[in-house]
Protein backbone atom coordinates (compact mmCIF):
# COMPACT_ATOMS: atom_id res chain seq x y z
CA UNK A 1 0.00 0.00 0.00
CA UNK A 2 1.16 3.50 -0.86
CA UNK A 3 -0.80 6.67 -0.26
CA UNK A 4 -0.10 10.30 0.50
CA UNK A 5 -2.85 12.83 1.07
CA UNK A 6 -4.01 15.93 2.93
CA UNK A 7 -6.76 15.33 5.49
CA UNK A 8 -7.60 18.88 6.52
CA UNK A 9 -7.11 22.06 4.56
CA UNK A 10 -5.28 24.16 7.13
CA UNK A 11 -4.61 24.56 10.79
CA UNK A 12 -2.78 27.25 12.70
CA UNK A 13 -0.52 26.18 15.53
CA UNK A 14 2.25 28.26 17.09
CA UNK A 15 1.76 30.96 14.41
CA UNK A 16 2.43 28.46 11.61
CA UNK A 17 -0.27 27.48 9.16
CA UNK A 18 -0.10 23.97 7.74
CA UNK A 19 -2.11 21.19 6.12
CA UNK A 20 -2.49 17.95 8.04
CA UNK A 21 -1.86 14.83 6.00
CA UNK A 22 -0.74 11.22 5.99
CA UNK A 23 1.83 9.16 4.17
CA UNK A 24 1.21 5.40 4.13
CA UNK A 25 4.15 3.16 3.25
CA UNK A 26 3.10 -0.49 3.24
CA UNK A 27 1.81 -0.92 6.82
CA UNK A 28 3.39 2.20 8.34
CA UNK A 29 1.62 5.57 8.65
CA UNK A 30 3.47 8.88 8.99
CA UNK A 31 1.55 11.99 10.00
CA UNK A 32 2.41 15.09 7.97
CA UNK A 33 2.36 18.81 8.70
CA UNK A 34 2.73 20.41 5.25
CA UNK A 35 3.62 24.10 5.54
CA UNK A 36 0.92 26.27 3.96
CA UNK A 37 2.93 29.49 3.67
CA UNK A 38 4.70 28.61 0.42
CA UNK A 39 2.63 25.94 -1.32
CA UNK A 40 -1.14 25.51 -1.48
CA UNK A 41 -2.56 22.05 -0.85
CA UNK A 42 -3.11 21.48 -4.58
CA UNK A 43 0.59 22.18 -5.23
CA UNK A 44 1.59 19.43 -2.79
CA UNK A 45 -0.90 17.05 -4.40
CA UNK A 46 0.31 17.83 -7.91
CA UNK A 47 3.92 17.38 -6.88
CA UNK A 48 3.11 13.97 -5.38
CA UNK A 49 1.38 12.86 -8.59
CA UNK A 50 4.29 14.04 -10.71
CA UNK A 51 6.80 12.34 -8.43
CA UNK A 52 4.88 9.06 -8.70
CA UNK A 53 4.77 9.35 -12.49
CA UNK A 54 8.45 10.21 -12.57
CA UNK A 55 9.59 7.16 -10.61
CA UNK A 56 7.36 4.84 -12.62
CA UNK A 57 8.17 6.13 -16.11
CA UNK A 58 11.60 7.82 -16.14
CA UNK A 59 14.91 6.11 -16.63
CA UNK A 60 16.74 7.49 -13.58
CA UNK A 61 14.35 5.65 -11.20
CA UNK A 62 14.31 8.28 -8.43
CA UNK A 63 11.77 10.77 -7.12
CA UNK A 64 11.15 13.08 -4.19
CA UNK A 65 7.78 13.52 -2.48
CA UNK A 66 7.81 16.96 -0.82
CA UNK A 67 5.90 16.97 2.48
CA UNK A 68 6.87 20.41 3.84
CA UNK A 69 8.16 23.37 1.82
CA UNK A 70 9.42 26.00 4.28
CA UNK A 71 11.02 28.55 1.98
CA UNK A 72 9.96 31.93 3.32
CA UNK A 73 11.12 31.59 6.95
CA UNK A 74 14.46 30.77 8.50
CA UNK A 75 15.72 28.16 8.64
CA UNK A 76 14.76 27.53 5.02
CA UNK A 77 14.30 23.84 4.32
CA UNK A 78 12.27 21.18 2.61
CA UNK A 79 11.15 17.93 4.18
CA UNK A 80 10.61 15.15 1.70
CA UNK A 81 10.58 11.43 1.17
CA UNK A 82 13.09 10.37 -1.45
CA UNK A 83 12.33 7.22 -3.40
CA UNK A 84 14.52 4.77 -5.33
CA UNK A 85 13.11 2.18 -7.71
CA UNK A 86 14.81 -1.20 -7.99
CA UNK A 87 12.93 -3.78 -10.02
CA UNK A 88 9.41 -4.15 -8.59
CA UNK A 89 10.23 -2.38 -5.31
CA UNK A 90 10.38 1.30 -4.39
CA UNK A 91 12.41 2.19 -1.32
CA UNK A 92 11.64 5.38 0.64
CA UNK A 93 13.79 7.43 3.02
CA UNK A 94 12.79 10.58 4.85
CA UNK A 95 15.16 13.52 4.42
CA UNK A 96 15.38 17.15 5.46
CA UNK A 97 17.03 19.39 2.85
CA UNK A 98 18.57 22.56 4.20
CA UNK A 99 18.70 25.68 2.07
CA UNK A 100 22.47 25.42 1.66
CA UNK A 101 22.41 21.82 0.43
CA UNK A 102 20.25 22.51 -2.62
CA UNK A 103 20.17 26.29 -3.13
CA UNK A 104 19.29 26.19 -6.81
CA UNK A 105 16.26 23.97 -6.42
CA UNK A 106 15.01 25.66 -3.24
CA UNK A 107 14.85 29.03 -4.99
CA UNK A 108 12.18 27.62 -7.28
CA UNK A 109 10.98 24.27 -5.89
CA UNK A 110 8.63 22.57 -8.28
CA UNK A 111 7.88 19.08 -9.49
CA UNK A 112 9.92 19.43 -12.66
CA UNK A 113 13.13 20.02 -10.72
CA UNK A 114 12.62 17.89 -7.59
CA UNK A 115 14.12 14.71 -9.05
CA UNK A 116 17.39 16.54 -9.77
CA UNK A 117 17.98 16.98 -6.04
CA UNK A 118 17.54 13.33 -5.06
CA UNK A 119 20.97 12.11 -3.91
CA UNK A 120 22.43 8.80 -5.02
CA UNK A 121 21.29 5.92 -2.88
CA UNK A 122 23.90 4.72 -0.42
CA UNK A 123 23.87 1.07 0.49
CA UNK A 124 24.98 0.76 4.08
CA UNK A 125 26.10 -2.40 5.81
CA UNK A 126 24.64 -1.20 9.10
CA UNK A 127 21.09 -0.13 9.93
CA UNK A 128 21.71 3.60 10.37
CA UNK A 129 19.16 4.55 7.73
CA UNK A 130 15.49 3.69 8.08
CA UNK A 131 13.90 2.55 4.85
CA UNK A 132 10.35 1.66 3.89
CA UNK A 133 9.48 -0.42 0.84
CA UNK A 134 6.38 -0.51 -1.33
CA UNK A 135 5.68 -2.33 -4.58
CA UNK A 136 5.59 -0.68 -8.00
CA UNK A 137 2.00 -1.95 -8.21
CA UNK A 138 1.11 0.01 -5.07
CA UNK A 139 2.48 3.18 -6.69
CA UNK A 140 0.41 2.53 -9.82
CA UNK A 141 -2.73 2.09 -7.69
CA UNK A 142 -1.95 5.41 -5.95
CA UNK A 143 -1.89 7.18 -9.32
CA UNK A 144 -5.18 5.64 -10.36
CA UNK A 145 -6.80 6.85 -7.09
CA UNK A 146 -5.17 10.25 -6.65
CA UNK A 147 -3.88 11.68 -9.90
CA UNK A 148 -3.85 15.44 -9.24
CA UNK A 149 -1.71 16.57 -12.17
Amino acid sequence: MFDIFIESQSKIEALTEFYQGKLILHQETEYLACYAKYWKSIEYKRQWSRAAKHILHRSNKTAGFVTAANIKRNPKNISWWIAFKNGNQITFREQLLSYNSRKRWLKCPNAEHAHKSVPKRLFLTTNYVSEWKVSVGAMRKFLSRRNFA
